[in-house]
């Protein structure tokens, strides 16, 4: 699993174009995305995780090969960046 920090999503664009000509799978952290808990072990892959008011670019997502959620009880619309990385990375790394 790599780990990218960007805070520039032309950043994150470049980045994410070049991980791709090494053929590994990129996962983003998205509300429609498949439960973290039906997700297997990610061996070789990029976790993308996009701010907590903005969320993954339109760039970024349509690179995007599979989607990840968090499934939650309550009303909260999202966790923060930090703790939804620290969530998903605890069950598929």
């Amino acid at each position: 699993m790599k780990l990218l920090n960007s805070n520039n999503s032309k950043d994150n664009k470049n980045n994410m174009q070049i991980y791709s000509i090494q053929s590994l799978t990129k996962y983003a952290a998205d509300l429609d995305g498949e439960s973290v808990y039906h997700v297997s072990h990610i061996k070789d892959g990029i976790l993308v995780i996009g701010n907590e008011s903005k969320g993954i670019s339109p760039a970024v997502m349509s690179q995007v090969n599979n989607r990840i959620t968090i499934p939650q009880k309550g009303k909260a619309e999202s966790l923060n960046a930090a703790v939804a990385a620290g969530i998903i990375l605890s069950h598929v790394v």
